[in-house]
């Protein structure tokens, strides 16, 4: 570097310049392509979890319904006394 001309440091400067300009324009841009796609990737993931979580919830909701009902027709079958092998066989317990 100390033995270039004044032209050729100027030109070196401008080089170098130029290269830094381009180097931070690449950096920004990955930058903002890595946050762009981490934001995305968040909202897809919630989007599925909430998918599945929804399909499960469901599933769970309808299978205590299903229990809650067996079990109060088996109070009800009782309160109307009728006998345990009655109340066994209408819940589906042989």
């Amino acid at each position: 570097m100390a033995n270039l001309s004044k032209e050729e440091r100027i030109q070196y400067d401008e080089a170098l310049k130029r290269y830094r300009d381009y180097k931070n324009t690449i950096d920004y841009a990955e930058e903002r392509g890595i946050k762009k796609g981490f934001e995305q990737g968040i909202e897809k993931g919630l989007k599925q979890g909430m998918k599945q979580g929804k399909e499960q919830g469901m599933k769970q909701g309808l299978k205590q319904g299903h229990n809650e009902g067996l079990r109060q027709t088996a109070l009800n079958m009782k309160t109307m006394q009728l006998p345990l092998e009655v109340i066994m066989q209408a819940g589906g317990v042989k």
